[in-house]
């Protein structure tokens, strides 16, 4: 899994983080890792705080593996950073691909949500009164999706290929939203909050 100079302007997969984090042991899954990393560039940026590759990978042990693991995480925050600033049509969320069955993609959206959740939490960021109502809003959905539940979803139907692709995308776009707004004014930063 080697990362060239093209690796930072070319879509990391959701195979690519799985297999990285399997390698190294890793519990938390391609979709959560991406949403932790999301949620803490929304909250602080991408260099406030390195323990993020912590809450990534937990307990795995440090083993040669883990090089190439932090690697691709590094990379892919980087990509996502980007994506995000740029407000590039870009950005994606890293979800198994289409051809996995849609309560699989559901499984893994809801985990994306979690991770977003707690990266932004991880901030320190808490006051969510300092956000706009659209901002708000799209935190508290969030926490309705990570609530969901993957088996009610059929086997392929069209209605749930398109709602999960509605889903996908009022995320994608709402986590540009979000980062623009909490990147925009100084007042929302946390360390605005905890200074007296």
């Amino acid at each position: 899994m080697a990362l060239n100079q093209s690796a930072s302007t070319t879509p990391i997969s959701f195979v690519q983080v799985a297999e990285a984090l399997a390698e190294v042991g890793s519990l938390t899954g391609a979709a959560e890792a991406h949403g932790i990393i999301c949620g803490r560039l929304c909250a602080e940026g991408a260099s406030a705080d390195p323990r993020w590759l912590e809450h990534i990978l937990g307990d795995a042990p440090r083993a040669e593996a883990a090089g190439r693991c932090d690697a691709l995480l590094h990379a892919l925050l980087d990509k996502t950073e980007r994506d995000l600033e740029g407000q590039a049509l870009a950005l994606r969320l890293v979800l198994p691909g289409d051809n996995e069955p849609v309560t699989a993609r559901t499984e893994a959206l809801g985990e994306w949500c979690q991770g977003f959740l707690l990266g932004f939490a991880l901030t320190g960021f808490q006051d969510l009164s300092a956000l706009s109502g659209e901002a708000q809003e799209f935190v508290r959905d969030v926490q309705e999706i990570a609530r969901v539940d993957a088996d009610a979803a059929s086997e392929g139907s069209e209605e749930d290929e398109s709602a999960f692709a509605e889903v996908v995308e009022y995320l994608r776009v709402g986590l540009m939203v979000l980062y623009e707004e909490t990147h925009g004014s100084s007042d929302m930063s946390p360390s605005s909050e905890t200074r007296h």
